[in-house]
């Protein structure tokens, strides 16, 4: 189906201005930094604004912050990776504002609201920015490539941050299946501390590199990719022999987080020999 370029939509993309616009004075009039740019990183700066106020909204003051949010998160994605605003049918028919043409995902329709959506039911630090950059494939593609480029400038401060919270001297990070086991520990320590956003962000993608490494030796094999299919849960995920280690490392159960890990990448393991 071509996109829609009819008056609604015309009268959604020239309104876009004063939307954002608008955006940015609630966020300025509570003191936050309102400078909405386009850029992922200020999806960051969205999602502090809407942390702050959507406990206390309800009702048509709550559903307008939702859809001036889901108006800046697409449009980032039409700015940044290049798509296109139209229209389509999405729940019982009713057309709404998506945007196509999207890099490598063919006449997907991506709706803004449901990625908005998710992180208003997650209500979680990070999610906004990294729902909306799965969908900029390039984009992410680029980012796992620093993320390999840098593999051992990132596992030695990988080493590093484990060891601020284990107490321990060395944190022995040799590939190994049972090494798991002091990993989750620590990883579960730095997550219950709450870490600032980006922190959490840094730590979690070191644990994602190293468990690809772990996999990788125990499987003598595996390349990595991000997964670019977007009906599956792991969409945009940096993976590993067809599997994304963010899966496990971004959440640990407090019950023996280690023991857990490494028995659920060992699963992960014998499902691909």
């Amino acid at each position: 189906m071509p996109p829609q370029t009819d008056g609604s939509i015309a009268a959604f993309i020239a309104a876009m201005p004063e939307e954002i616009a608008a955006l940015e004075a609630a966020i300025a009039a509570r003191g936050g930094r309102a400078a909405l740019d386009r850029s992922y990183e200020s999806i960051d700066r969205l999602e502090d604004h809407l942390l702050d106020v959507l406990p206390a909204l309800a009702g048509q003051e709550r559903e307008e912050t939702l859809a001036r949010a889901a108006r800046y998160v697409g449009q980032t994605l039409v700015e940044r990776a290049g798509g296109q605003w139209a229209l389509r049918p999405r729940i019982r028919g009713r057309s709404e504002p998506c945007v196509l043409r999207l890099p490598d995902l063919g006449d997907y329709a991506l709706f803004p609201r449901a990625v908005v959506n998710t992180f208003a039911q997650a209500n979680a630090a990070g999610v906004l920015r990294e729902e909306t950059e799965n969908y900029d494939l390039p984009h992410r593609r680029s980012q796992l490539a620093a993320l390999l480029a840098a593999a051992p400038q990132e596992l030695a401060a990988f080493a590093e941050d484990l060891r601020e919270v284990s107490g321990e001297e060395v944190v022995a990070l040799d590939q190994s299946l049972s090494s798991l086991e002091p990993v989750g520990r620590a990883l579960a320590r730095i997550y219950a501390a709450r870490p600032p956003r980006e922190r959490r962000r840094q730590v979690r993608d070191r644990a994602v590199l190293y468990v690809g490494q772990v996999i990788q030796r125990a499987l003598g094999r595996g390349d990595w990719s991000v997964s670019g299919d977007p009906d599956r849960g792991d969409f945009g995920q940096f993976t590993i022999a067809g599997w994304a280690p963010r899966t496990l490392v971004g959440y640990l159960p407090p019950a023996d987080p280690g023991a857990w890990l490494r028995e659920e990448i060992e699963q992960e393991i014998e499902a691909r020999r």
